[in-house]
């Protein structure tokens, strides 16, 4: 059972298109999917607790991270989404939206939250 996603994990996996992680997974590593510049959608489970630095830096196709916790992870610092394109959106519980928008690190984001209700299936 996988519990993390480690450190670079990802790094620069271009050939990464979509993934889903495992509900045993707590916390995302710094630069795990950093430069994944193929990756274009991404779920985050419940369980997972915390982001590491730089974790989603420069994913620039990405077009959405479903987040799946209702409790914001904490993300290690502002640079956890840096250099995403200004159209991906970032889709949480509804009941959690104005949680994500403010919690620390993520009201970087808050112009990418929208609430789950909203995405497109």
């Amino acid at each position: 059972n996988v519990t993390s996603i480690g450190s670079y994990a990802f790094y620069s996996c271009y050939a990464l298109q979509s993934i889903t992680i495992p509900d045993s997974v707590t916390s995302i590593g710094t630069n795990a999917f950093y430069n994944c510049s193929s990756l274009q959608s991404l779920t985050i489970p419940e369980s997972v607790t915390s982001i590491g630095t730089n974790a989603f830096y420069n994913c620039t196709f990405m077009k959405e991270y479903i987040f799946l916790p209702t409790t914001p992870p904490t993300l290690a610092a502002t640079s956890a989404f840096n250099n995403i394109p200004t159209d991906c959106q970032i889709f949480v519980p509804d009941e959690s939206l104005e949680a994500y928008k403010t919690a620390t690190n993520w009201a970087t984001y808050a112009d990418y939250i929208y609430p789950m209700s909203e995405r497109e299936s």
